[in-house]
């Protein structure tokens, strides 16, 4: 709430404009657009104000001059004044030294001095001074209710609120009937409440502007939230009693019901302010950022357009109506905003710190650093400033830069969280992972309430897969704000990790019911059907995750799975294509649709993906083994051979690899090979059939004797059978031939009828079951 009406609040409603000489003549055109203020009248007590006579005060903009006299406008939007002859007006920047002059003749009139000192606060921006007057004013007559009050709008525009509200309070104790003292308290009373309300809001989601929650955060005060807005409110309708056409106090009950979620009640207070006020133009700023929060856009930005035009220099309508263009990802609009801004105010660190995180998400990072440094540059003590370059740091993967800025943050503003926090994040991003928890446990330590770093401590807990641990951060930031879609979700993702399906279908479920745009969530929830084989709701899912993050590589890889466990490759297909489009050097995605290349046939393409995928990671003993397969179909030996003891060299403990190098050794003098690869494939994964199968059909199938033995073929065959649930023909035909060459022949017999009724007979079926009716073994033919 920038508008309170009283002189002494001009500081929050006009910026200064500063003018070189007053004009020679009335008719100059350099008049227009000038602002000025009336002189005070002459004569006997002229020097003797009165709390009427300072309220009247009021800055005219000069509209238009006429010979010797001007037509002037009101900033407040009363009747239009003149003409006015030139002599009668001062330019505002002149202002200090035309109370100067009146305090030399009147050095104990205190409404001399509240009038400079609105004027060191307006136009020249010198606090100390200002406050300086303000004191004067009420040694000089401490029951002058109105000096109290304008203290009380200084204290407000240097973001001293107890002191403002004490002010205020003073000044209705004087005078119970200063409508204006009210209006400055409810203000007060809003801006109190305001941290702790939006604080709130804010860790509803993580996808805000985190330092904006900082400085929130470190504002707050326990238990101000209802009670704050509850004495504004209060203290805004006893000013409209007292006032009924106090438009001020309309204005500021509708900002305050807007920020308590009010907003149908708080249009209606902003409405009525406009009508009493068509030129009020914190009453539009304020609708439009009630119409925001609806998300009402193109209504809000009509309004924050409106409070411009009334008043050009308003930066915080440039400002607020930026960040509306950036949620409706017009970036331009936004960009030109903030330059407004910048304009206005070049030393805006604010306005320099939210367009470089615009130039963040543009990805036009040198831009962005820029405005980082600008704003630095500007204000090199704001821990605040240097928390938020480290994290672009981060984001741009400069870890070692990222920390000197988190360090520097830290030795400024030790007490907070987040420096810490923050810190913790560039560790974790250099895999040093005990000292950010170690940092994580310090921030915690200082705020243990703030569920963002709960969030980040569970995650880093996830990273070395504790998930009891990072269980238990997340509990408490559900705990702490059950109503938080983050917080479910990352419990619910760690559930996922832990293979607690129906935990984290429940989790996930809650994150979605809190957040319908949650697309992370989606993709994790589509995941669990996938692994519940419910392949509708899985591509539901994925399709929702794609439709909110079409630019996220992962989603459609996902959503290909799912195409991919349905058998509808050509979709599958177009999913990978578009995850590889979007994420080029991404080695699982190459391989994957290498994979679907094989499986339609064609190997030219397949091997294409797998060359490029080992050119990306040579070390990715995954691709040599794909392609190796590949190889393995052309019946050159030497290159699956190749690839497939590279994969072994690179990850030993994939007993698929060893399979397929068993199936290349073909000579009599590699049988031991052959042993050798089978004997680790079974060793390492005791749910391959295909393992186990091959090791039985070698030990019982070997011409060589040395390699053959009966009895642990018949173990490797049935628990190849086991696996395939004694349904697959061939692991029942290699069954029926470890028992022949056990000597269990009527064994052998059954299982090999058994695995002729499943398919259909061959001549090499016959001649086996002929074989063991004649107790006989049957042998592989090299």
């Amino acid at each position: 709430m920038d508008r309170v009406l009283s002189v002494a609040c001009l500081a929050a409603l006009f910026a200064s404009v500063g003018f070189a000489t007053d004009p020679a003549r009335a008719d100059d055109e350099r008049w227009v657009g000038e602002r000025v203020v009336l002189k005070l009248k002459s004569g006997p007590g002229a020097t003797a104000m009165t709390v009427h006579l300072l309220h009247g005060h009021d800055v005219f903009i000069v509209k238009h001059p006429e010979a010797d006299k001007l037509w002037l406008e009101s900033r407040k939007g009363h009747e239009p004044r003149g003409p006015v002859p030139a002599g009668d007006v001062v330019a505002t920047e002149k202002a200090v030294e035309y109370y100067t002059e009146l305090i030399k003749a009147n050095s104990r009139n205190a409404s001399l001095y509240v009038l400079r000192g609105v004027h060191w606060q307006v136009d020249r921006e010198d606090l100390g001074k200002a406050l300086a007057d303000f004191n004067e004013a009420i040694r000089l007559d401490p029951k002058a209710s109105w000096a109290y009050e304008a203290r009380g709008c200084h204290w407000f525009a240097r973001k001293e609120i107890d002191e403002a509200i004490a002010d205020s309070t003073e000044a209705i104790r004087l005078d119970p009937k200063y409508a204006e003292a009210y209006c400055v308290r409810g203000t007060a009373h809003s801006i109190r409440a305001v941290s702790a309300e939006a604080l709130s809001e804010l860790r509803q989601g993580f996808r805000v502007d985190s330092s904006i929650t900082e400085e929130l955060q470190r504002r707050a005060g326990d238990g101000l939230l209802k009670k704050a807005y509850e004495q504004a409110i209060a203290d805004y309708t006893e000013a409209i009693r007292i006032d009924p056409k106090c438009a001020d106090a309309y204005a500021g009950r509708g900002a305050a019901r807007g920020l308590r979620g009010e907003h149908d009640q708080a249009l209606a207070d902003l409405d009525e302010a406009i009508r009493i006020d068509p030129k009020h133009e914190v009453a539009r700023y304020t609708r439009g950022s009630v119409l925001a929060m609806r998300k009402d856009y193109a209504k809000g930005i009509a309004d924050y357009s409106g409070a411009i035009q009334i008043d050009p220099d308003l930066v915080v309508a440039y400002s607020d109506r930026a960040k509306v263009y950036r949620e409706m990802k017009d970036y331009d609009h936004a960009l030109a905003d903030l330059g407004e801004v910048i304009r206005l105010d070049p030393k805006c660190v604010d306005a320099l710190h939210y367009r470089a995180v615009l130039w963040t998400e543009l990805k036009k990072y040198d831009q962005a650093i820029a405005d980082y440094d600008e704003a630095i540059r500007f204000d090199p003590r704001s821990a605040r400033l240097r928390r938020a370059r480290g994290r672009f740091w981060i984001e741009r993967s400069e870890t070692e830069k990222a920390m000197a800025d988190f360090n520097e943050a830290i030795r400024l503003d030790p007490k907070n969280p987040w420096g810490y926090a923050y810190r913790g994040s560039a560790r974790a991003a250099k895999k040093d992972f005990e000292k950010a928890l170690a940092d994580y446990d310090e921030a915690i330590r200082l705020d243990a309430n703030d569920i963002g770093i709960h969030l980040k401590r569970g995650w880093i807990w996830t990273r070395w897969a504790n998930y009891d641990k990072a269980l238990a951060d997340f509990e408490e930031a559900v705990r702490l704000e059950p109503k938080n879609a983050w917080a479910h979700f990352y419990r619910g993702k760690t559930w996922l990790a832990k293979e607690d399906l129906d935990k984290a279908l429940a989790d996930l479920n809650e994150s979605l019911s809190l957040d319908p745009t949650l697309g992370e969530a989606f993709l994790n929830r589509g995941t669990i059907w996938l692994k519940k084989a419910n392949l509708a709701k899985a591509t539901a899912d994925f399709d929702a995750a794609v439709r909110l993050d079409p630019t996220n590589a992962l989603v459609h890889f996902n959503r290909a799975q799912a195409w991919f466990a349905r058998k509808d490759l050509d979709k599958a297909l177009v999913d990978l294509n578009e995850a590889i489009r979007l994420d080029p050097k991404r080695v699982h995605f190459l391989i994957c649709r290498g994979t679907v290349w094989s499986m339609k046939g064609d190997h030219a393409q397949a091997t294409a993906d797998f060359a490029e995928a080992i050119q990306l990671e040579p070390r990715n003993g995954k691709a040599h083994f794909s392609r190796g397969e590949i190889w393995a179909r052309t019946g050159d030996r030497a290159k699956p051979l190749a690839d497939l003891t590279e994969a072994i060299r690179l990850a030993p403990k994939d007993p698929a690899a060893y399979v397929l190098r068993a199936t290349l050794w073909k000579r009599p003098d590699e049988y031991a090979k052959i042993r050798a690869d089978l004997d680790r494939a079974v060793e390492l994964n005791p749910s391959l059939s295909t393992a186990y199968h091959d090791h039985a059909w070698l030990l019982a199938t070997c011409p060589d004797p040395a390699y053959r033995d009966g009895k642990k073929a018949v173990d490797s065959a049935t628990r190849a059978c086991t696996i395939s649930g004694f349904q697959n023909a061939v692991d029942l035909e290699t069954l029926a031939a470890s028992y022949a060459e056990a000597g269990d022949f009527a064994a052998a017999v059954l299982w090999q009828t058994r695995a002729m009724e499943a398919k259909d007979k061959r001549d090499q079926d016959i001649l086996r079951l002929t074989l063991y009716q004649e107790n006989k073994p049957y042998r592989e033919v090299r």
